[in-house]
């Protein structure tokens, strides 16, 4: 194995064992009253591994690997119970798109924040490429046992079960049955939910990629510094924040699946631009340019993805399994694009070609979006339809767009004729409903 194949291997493994233990940390959530203990258990283990990384050097490389690997779970656990409180937060689309925005802009802003950190240390204390990753490591940790040890301990609270475990069902296995059931009854009653996810699976996945794949393409071809690759990063990083208000700029002037369309066409034109004008060490000054739209696109796309589940997701009963299939799709496939990237390096492809490899995934992720359909249409089909078994039988016999439309309020039909959503409160869970995740 080429060293510069490590990194991608990584993220392959990682994608892997993370999206297996996704169902299991989801059911968990969701059917035990151990929301809140899972986040701050897996908040502490990660706060650990930083502390343990930051004592790591080139002789502990294995070490460092597997923390990397293992740590990735956790990272998910984590995520699958913080996850699980957003839907007490409001029932309204256009609230939802703000606060998707807002919590995108606090991230990027504050990865941006500890980006300057690190490198303004590092100049201090003229630190090599080690010194550089303990630095941050030392920061991670200090920053990690104040935010994570205040939100748990203070700001969320004890939740209840969600819901039930059927009787005779094991607990752990549950979650990928559940995944199956939900998954088969959007393949054949609720297909723009079955066109978004698959939409999902893709772009999502080439998001995942992009920071293990540019790394190596900054590292061996570009061959950049440690200091110019975290001023590209601390590019994408000033791209991510404005790319959420612009998000949520266009969602509202058009409607969100032709909004997440125009994010992954920047996507789409900023990668193929970069695998053809980046040649070699020569380029670096280009890479910035072009980072600075690669933020644009990140901070764009997954508060818009968010949107687009609220508006056309069941409101009666569905809001858990399909949350949780959300984030289910957008981990599953993570391990595709690192893979074709390394295979592509191994036999001695351009790194370039490697890096054009994440278009094939933007481009059908865009095209997948346009079977959705119009927006109202689908929204209210999932209003119809329903969460539960027992809706999807009540409308059986709703088949087609015609049949659909006998059913649709006269405002849903204007929605239609205009083509676009703007702003109407649609398709979010209710409040308090929950949001177990079968990640």
């Amino acid at each position: 194995m080429k060293a510069s194949s490590l990194l991608s291997n990584i993220a392959v493994v990682a994608g892997i064992s993370g999206a297996m233990m996704m169902p299991p940390l989801g059911a968990i959530v969701d059917h035990t009253a151990h929301r809140r203990a899972a986040g701050w258990i897996s908040a502490a283990i990660l706060t650990i591994f930083n502390g343990i990384q930051a004592i790591l050097n080139q002789n502990t490389l294995a070490l460092a690997v597997i923390l990397q690997i293992v740590g990735n779970f956790f990272f998910l656990m984590h995520n699958t119970s913080q996850y699980a409180y957003i839907s007490d937060l409001s029932n309204e689309t256009s609230k939802i798109a703000s606060y998707a925005s807002f919590f995108s802009i606090v991230l990027y802003i504050s990865m941006l924040l500890f980006l300057i950190v690190v490198i303004f240390c590092a100049a201090i204390f003229q630190a090599d490429v080690i010194q550089t990753a303990i630095i941050s490591q030392v920061v991670a940790f200090l920053t990690a046992v104040y935010f994570f040890g205040y939100s748990w301990a203070y700001l969320f609270r004890e939740c209840p079960p969600n819901s039930q475990l059927p009787e005779g069902s094991f607990l752990l296995s549950y979650g990928f049955r559940k995944v199956i059931i939900t998954a088969g009854r959007i393949r054949s009653e609720i297909v723009s939910l079955k066109w978004f996810y698959l939409s999902v699976m893709l772009s999502e996945a080439a998001c995942s990629a992009f920071l293990s794949i540019a790394t190596t393409f900054m590292t061996t071809f570009m061959k950049m510094s440690s200091s110019e690759i975290g001023f590209a990063y601390l590019t994408v990083l000033l791209g991510g924040v404005p790319g959420s208000k612009i998000g949520e700029m266009i969602t509202h002037r058009v409607n969100p699946v032709r909004s997440a369309q125009i994010c992954l066409a920047i996507f789409i034109l900023t990668t193929g631009i970069a695998a053809v004008t980046l040649t070699g060490p020569n380029e670096t000054n280009k890479i910035l340019y072009l980072c600075l739209f690669w933020g644009i696109a990140l901070g764009w796309l997954h508060p818009t993805h968010t949107t687009i589940l609220c508006t056309i997701m069941p409101t009666d009963g569905g809001q858990t399994e399909h949350m949780g299939l959300y984030i289910f799709s957008s981990q599953i496939l993570s391990w595709l694009p690192p893979l074709i990237f390394t295979a592509l390096n191994e036999s001695g492809i351009s790194m370039s070609v490697g890096l054009a490899s994440l278009n094939l995934f933007f481009a059908v992720a865009m095209g997948l979006l346009f079977m959705i359909g119009p927006l109202a249409l689908a929204n209210e089909k999932s209003r119809l339809v329903g969460g539960d078994t027992d809706k999807l039988e009540e409308h059986d016999d709703i088949k087609d767009n015609d049949d659909l439309l006998t059913e649709m309020t006269d405002r849903s039909k204007d929605l239609i004729a205009k083509g676009r959503l703007q702003g109407e409160t649609v398709g979010m869970p209710q409040k308090g409903s929950g949001m177990g995740l079968y990640l």
